[in-house]
């Protein structure tokens, strides 16, 4: 029997990718201290991972890529693990609020909508800070978003 303290990089769990629904609120604790962002293409009815340079199919359709964050969060009774998806408005409203010693970690924020409509912009308000058991470290966030998409690494 051989004993391994680390699970191979492939065991990594994935978690599920949310975002919020044009019609409902929703609140998340941050778990993750910041976000880590990808340059995405929607292509083909799916996102696909930009190639710098501009030497992927949807580059050299002219389809520009588009940022998309993401950060490690939980639902408020801490039963359900997340990775948030971001669009650049939703930052608005996290950036103030990010802590030097602790970044987000421990924030309630609620996120919805605006116009509600599925491809509206994201709003993020801070309800309150709270003090999760689970953390999700930048690196570790990084490794699950690379198996979500795909992809080798992150620069």
């Amino acid at each position: 029997m051989q004993w391994v303290n680390q699970p191979p990089r492939s065991e990594i769990p994935l978690m599920p990718i949310i975002r919020p629904p044009a019609d409902q609120r929703i609140e998340l604790v941050m778990v993750s201290d910041y976000w880590v962002g990808l340059m995405l293409h929607w292509w083909n009815g799916s996102k696909v991972v930009h190639v710098e340079g501009g030497r992927c199919a949807a580059c050299e359709a002219n389809n520009r890529p588009q940022w998309e964050g993401f950060i490690g969060c939980t639902n408020v009774d801490y039963s359900r693990r997340y990775v948030l998806g971001l669009c650049p408005s939703a930052l608005d409203g996290m950036r103030p609020h990010y802590r030097p010693e602790t970044g987000l970690y421990g924030a309630l924020f609620s996120f919805e909508r605006w116009p509600r409509r599925p491809n509206g912009m994201i709003r993020a308000t801070l309800r309150s800070w709270l003090k999760p058991q689970l953390r999700i470290k930048v690196a570790d966030l990084q490794k699950i978003v690379c198996r979500i998409h795909k992809i080798r690494d992150i620069d």
